[in-house]
């Protein structure tokens, strides 16, 4: 008999590109002819917010807890709970987006608006119960983590913060700035999973298996990110300041959420 598959899972990024493919097939697809005089480099938000915060951003893809992921065995107990930790906060923020995109169906305006969002909400809670079942599974095809543990755990205020923030960007913001609140998270998920896939001293670990592996596969919608931005330049290009500001204090909460699975005790 063969063995069932692991449920697909990576973590909430994974959820949020039908986000970003939603965005990119709701903007338009012709550029202005103006926009070519634009060098592309000044048109590369995602580049240049990268650049331009490089501390940060240095100091969010380095963070001791991922540098640890990348040295450890599999029975390393610190790193091994830090990292269920983290998953189980990933859980409730997929968790949390069913509701919030069940809320939107009344608020539709049109019948296509209601179906799109019906999808989304049928989408969403798809990806919620892989994600329940791989974090709760058994080994080797799951995590291994007990429903009542995972049930049981409350949404630390980081994230509860970090959800906020982007349900709000959602909401009040324009289609391009909700979103820039994506641009920290999938790029550094993208980045700190690649140097986990090549350089992990150890390829038997839950977190190399559930979610460097699977998080390495972003590449393409991180280009896509990039592409839809630079495509949007007009759109952006006059609120440097504030979406310098989203974009530090995203880079902000992964640091902090990445610090907090370090400092986490066991449970």
């Amino acid at each position: 008999m063969s063995s069932p598959p692991t449920p697909a899972v990576s973590g909430r990024f994974r959820h949020v590109v039908g986000e970003l493919d939603r965005a990119v097939a709701n903007s338009t697809t012709e550029v202005p002819s103006e926009q070519w005089e634009v060098p592309l480099h000044k048109r590369d938000l995602v580049a240049k917010l990268i650049e331009e915060n490089k501390d940060l951003w240095k100091e969010l893809i380095n963070n001791k807890f991922c540098r640890a992921m990348k040295e450890s065995t599999r029975v390393d107990h610190h790193v091994l709970r830090g990292f269920e930790w983290y998953m189980m906060q990933e859980y409730y923020f997929v968790a949390n987006q069913v509701e919030y995109e069940a809320a939107r169906v009344p608020k539709a305006k049109t019948a296509s608006d209601v179906q799109r969002t019906i999808k989304r909400v049928s989408n969403t809670a798809k990806y919620t119960d892989h994600f329940f079942k791989a974090i709760t599974g058994a080994h080797p095809h799951g995590m291994g983590i007990s429903s009542s543990t995972l049930l049981s755990t409350k949404l630390c205020p980081v994230m509860k913060k970090y959800i906020d923030l982007i349900d709000k960007a959602a909401e009040e913001e324009s289609e391009v700035f909700s979103m820039v609140v994506m641009i920290a998270g999938l790029q550094s998920y993208y980045a700190i999973a690649s140097d986990l896939y090549k350089y992990s001293e150890h390829r038997d670990t839950l977190w190399y298996k559930f979610w460097a592996e699977e998080n390495f596969g972003l590449g393409s919608s991180c280009l896509q990110q990039q592409k839809f931005f630079i495509d949007n330049y007009k759109h952006w290009k006059d609120d440097m300041g504030k979406i310098t500001k989203l974009f530090r204090e995203t880079c902000e909460y992964e640091l902090e959420l990445w610090e907090e699975a370090w400092n986490h005790s066991p449970h």
